[in-house]
């Protein structure tokens, strides 16, 4: 996926957390003299997010995949124009079901549409996952239905509806 951008004169920044693999990608672009790529050995949960308008491409690791789409969807003022993310295939699911399943989906639906791309075998891996993956394609809505500036009011309302619809009891949040 990096070489193919690449040899589309795309800037990619390439983020890898294992220090390992991290090496051998940085090894293979200087090796394959690709400019346009910068290898970081670094987490997506703590790295500085572009500020210009940006796209995401990647193979989410399965445990962090709901915390890396809080990274990039909480807040709709982020640039962050499309996501193509290889993802757990239950995940992907529930994020692209009309009308939302889950409380994330209800609160990330106004900025965010979600499409199920082509299902992938767990064969398809190495090492073998024990469950199916998928392509989820996330793009910014265009308008969006509420400004982004209404985000943690939204947010604020849709939990709070979501707790009593569930019969949970409501409980402060902190901060």
């Amino acid at each position: 996926m990096t070489f193919a951008l690449a040899r589309r004169h795309v800037e990619v920044i390439a983020l890898e957390l294992d220090p390992v693999w991290a090496r051998k990608l940085a090894g293979v672009v200087r090796g394959g003299g690709v400019s346009q790529v910068r290898v970081v050995r670094a987490d997506v949960l703590t790295f500085p997010l572009p500020s210009r308008p940006f796209r995401v491409l990647g193979n989410l690791p399965f445990g962090a995949t709901t915390a890396t789409l809080r990274r990039l969807l909480a807040d709709p003022r982020i640039p962050l124009q499309r996501a193509d993310l290889i993802v757990q295939w239950e995940v992907a699911r529930k994020r692209a079901a009309i009308p939302p399943e889950t409380l994330l989906g209800t609160t990330w639906a106004p900025w965010w549409e979600f499409e199920l791309g082509d299902r992938i075998p767990s064969t398809a891996f190495k090492p073998l996952p024990r469950v199916e993956a998928c392509h989820l394609v996330i793009r910014r809505r265009t308008p969006p239905l509420l400004p982004p500036s209404m985000a943690v009011a939204y947010g604020d309302f849709v939990r709070t509806w979501w707790t009593r619809r569930q019969g949970i009891e409501e409980r402060p949040r902190a901060g």
